[in-house]
């Protein structure tokens, strides 16, 4: 209880998200340097291996989310794609937690692409002649803080199964809005992207940009006339072809000249005349006006009385579709604020004349404000996505039905966790708050963007969680729950958005670090705070990371965001700037060698030859170790096991874990059982025997560390053998190995059930026809499959 009465007291006011320009966007992004080659096929489960063993741990799903109406929440979910045919069929599109499948209408879902080299997403079609060829754009271009470039565009031809890449990002670009294969030709593919409008006519072989200017935000395409497609540029406006894209006209005829940024569109299939366009207020970033035709795009003119449903953020929230029955029911989504002056998703049933927001429905079910997606099912359903997940209705503004319950797709920024504990672990998440684990699931702290989060070291009671620029700083007990509000003097200090340093002393209980463009610390748990140095960076930067030494509390790194590391061994009195030479580039983790606090480890985000580096004498020189790291692998964050001889090391990349056991000569990918999505944070703790790796899109996940690599052959399974009679499969269990969790899934890997075993023989009665079937048993760091035929 005390968690709701915290949000509500404290985090009412909704800012926008971080927001990055198209200009930096395309400074970050890979360019050409992608993971994956065209051709390459690649299954939604293969992972490769490595020493690690990964295990799960959620959110599936956070509990109790603050906006989502204090119901579950997972993660930004940027479009959803219906069966055309079976309305419970339904794939949508993780941020940065790839392509998730359902098939009973979204009570339970099943990821399809966790073993891609981008969990980015932009866009899904179907190909209009079979509904199990999928295309999926990857790269996400919401133009926030968070909007990560992708690998290029993929496609299915088994609803999921594997997947094939089919086009590189110099083809197809990094942040894809929308993707549409011809309704009358298969071979013509469409791709609207950071490098324009791209055209395919030979099922994606080949690939030409038509429409070069940067930033197509979205395209329609008519259903009765292939031929004519309307094109959305940044900053320019709409385009028109007659001929499949090759060659394009500017519409000006009752539209905006100027004054705005992105634009979305929809198109009627009912009536495809009828077209609408929301233009984004480049100032404000509100609603400059929605536009509508009716003669197919040719004219224009801007619909009066429509509230302002993006706020102030449309660049990042912009969505609009036509009932595909009754082209005068349009559904339009931004932001919704909680504010009488503003509107989240708006619907009109009367063609534009009166609008209601229904965000919150009449029986009080409400969706997350933040809306980046809409899609109606030919049995009736909208369906919506937005920063909290999914959510469905049959009767809009009656009533929601949340379907987060099953999705993994919480996008974390920070996590800590302290080895007394191993149940407790926290995060700070995108647009979901600060949330912990715990025995019965996850739960939220505090609401927003959660940003960097502590649990003191020789205090596991007590932690800290935050929010945006670390303001405010709040401060928690296990046991009895929220302590107060302790933010220091910093508030207007330039400091990361949510990516910013709190760390606590390794030795000293109560003291604390928190770092803006200066470091602030506390010596009694956040009630006095003082400034023990001047600017860290570059004079325009932030601090990323700060590390103590747990040998001597005087001797304390930090690193910024423009390149900058310092040093100081006196506490603060005196900083030595030892920056990595000809490296202007974040480096957001600093790790300390527990013996010798002159010897540390470091990286860079940027996919450089030299990304990871090694010093020896407390950075007054620096050897480069990125060793055999793949080129286009951008570290993330870093952390080491000491608990052996040479220490292993571990990065968190834009592609997974990878590891060294050599110092950085040789890197591998430790990929058991972990999907490939961006891993803002890693860590181990002295005294622990695991891993954790938080994930910006797939959640946390966990691994044992304490043997390596374990040799399984000698054991006897964990299932010891089953007994089918019918449609009833009974298991006897290996009581020395007991599964943790059972799942039963079918032929084409749909889980049909779920179970925790409680004792020594388990029971599967949700078989309902013949067929192959498979058991998959899950311990801390292992699985094993069993093969079953059911006549």
């Amino acid at each position: 209880m005390f968690i709701l009465i915290f949000v509500a007291a404290f985090t009412i006011n909704q800012p926008p998200p971080e927001r990055k320009s198209p200009e930096e966007l395309l400074k970050v992004a890979r360019n050409g340097n992608d993971i994956l080659p065209v051709g390459a096929v690649i299954t939604g489960s293969n992972y490769k291996g490595g020493f690690l063993n990964w295990k799960e741990l959620g959110p599936r799903p956070i509990q109790g989310e603050y906006w989502s109406g204090n119901a579950n929440a997972s993660g930004r979910v940027c479009d959803i794609l219906i069966d055309p045919n079976e309305p419970n069929v339904v794939y949508i599109a993780g941020a940065q937690g790839g392509v998730w499948k359902t098939t009973d209408g979204g009570a339970t879902w099943q990821p399809l692409t966790d073993a891609l080299s981008s969990l980015a997403s932009g866009d899904l079609c179907f190909d209009p002649f079979n509904p199990n060829i999928i295309y999926y754009g990857t790269g996400e271009q919401h133009f926030s803080g968070d909007s990560y470039y992708g690998d290029g565009l993929f496609k299915t031809t088994n609803g999921g199964s594997t997947w094939v890449k089919i086009a590189s990002t110099s083809s197809v670009g990094s942040y894809i809005a929308r993707v549409i294969v011809s309704p009358d030709n298969s071979n013509i593919i469409y791709v609207a992207s950071d490098i324009g409008f791209n055209r395919s006519t030979d099922g994606g072989a080949t690939w030409t940009t038509t429409l070069s200017y940067s930033w197509c935000t979205d395209m329609v395409v008519r259903t009765d006339s292939a031929n004519i497609v309307l094109a959305a540029i940044y900053g320019y406006g709409i385009y028109k072809s007659t001929n499949y894209g090759a060659t394009w006209a500017q519409i000006t005829s009752g539209l905006p000249s100027s004054g705005f940024n992105r634009i979305n569109m929809a198109i009627s299939r009912s009536n495809p005349n009828i077209i609408y366009a929301s233009f984004v207020n480049a100032s404000t970033g509100g609603l400059l006006g929605l536009y509508r035709t009716s003669d197919g795009g040719n004219n224009w003119s801007q619909v009066s009385g429509v509230p302002d449903y993006l706020y102030a953020q449309g660049w990042y929230d912009n969505c609009i579709i036509i009932d595909p029955t009754n082209p005068a029911v349009i559904y339009a989504g931004g932001v919704f604020p909680y504010s009488s002056s503003y509107h989240g998703l708006i619907m009109t049933r009367d063609a534009w004349v009166t609008w209601s927001d229904i965000t919150i429905a009449n029986d009080g079910t409400q969706l997350h404000p933040d809306m980046h997606c809409l899609a109606i099912s030919s049995d009736g359903f909208l369906w919506v996505g937005n920063d909290g997940g999914v959510w469905k209705t049959s009767q809009p503004g009656t009533t929601w039905v949340n379907l987060n319950q099953d999705l993994g797709l919480t996008q974390f920024y920070s996590m800590d966790f302290n080895p007394s504990d191993t149940i407790f672990i926290i995060g700070g998440t995108q647009d979901n708050g600060a949330v912990h684990m715990t025995l019965s699931g996850w739960v939220q702290d505090n609401a927003g963007d959660g940003g960097p989060v502590a649990i003191e070291v020789q205090n596991p009671d007590i932690y800290y969680t935050s929010y945006v620029y670390i303001d405010p700083l709040y401060k928690w007990s296990k046991s009895t729950g929220y302590l107060g509000n302790v933010t220091g003097g910093w508030t207007g200090d330039r400091a990361s958005w949510c990516s910013g340093p709190v760390t606590s002393d390794p030795t000293q209980p109560g003291v604390i670090y928190v770092g803006t463009y200066r470091v602030w610390k506390t010596v009694d748990g956040g009630t006095n705070w003082v400034i023990i140095s001047g600017d860290l960076t570059g004079g325009g930067g932030h601090l990323r990371a700060i590390a103590v030494s747990s040998n001597n509390s005087n001797v304390i790194y930090t690193g910024s965001s423009d390149g900058y590391i310092y040093y100081t061994s006196d506490g603060g009195t005196n900083w030595y700037n030892r920056s990595v030479p000809s490296i202007p580039y974040a480096f957001p983790s600093i790790v300390i060698d527990p013996s010798n606090d002159a010897i540390v480890y470091t990286c860079t985000e940027r996919n450089f030859s030299s990304r990871v580096f090694y010093s020896t004498d407390a950075g007054v020189s620096w050897t480069h170790i990125t060793g055999t790291l793949p080129g286009g692998v951008k570290p993330l964050s870093m952390t080491a096991d000491f608990s052996g001889g040479t220490p292993v090391l571990y990065l968190g990349t834009d592609y997974g874990v990878y590891a060294s056991t050599d110092l950085g000569t040789t890197w591998t990918k430790q990929d058991n059982g972990l999907p490939n999505a961006a891993v803002f944070s890693i860590k181990t703790q002295p005294g622990s025997n695991f891993i954790v790796a938080a994930t910006h899109g797939r959640g946390m996940w966990k691994s044992s560390i304490a043997t390596g690599i374990t040799d399984h052959a000698s054991q006897l399974p964990m299932v010891l053998r089953s007994e089918i009679s019918g449609r009833k499969i009974k298991l006897i269990l290996n009581r020395s190995r007991m599964p943790e969790k059972i799942i039963l899934m079918d032929l084409a890997g749909r889980i049909l059930a779920k179970k925790a075993p409680v004792s020594g023989e388990m029971e599967i009665k949700e078989i309902k026809s013949s067929g192959i079937y498979f058991i998959k048993s899950i311990r801390e760091t292992e699985s094993e499959t069993l093969k079953l035929i059911v006549m």
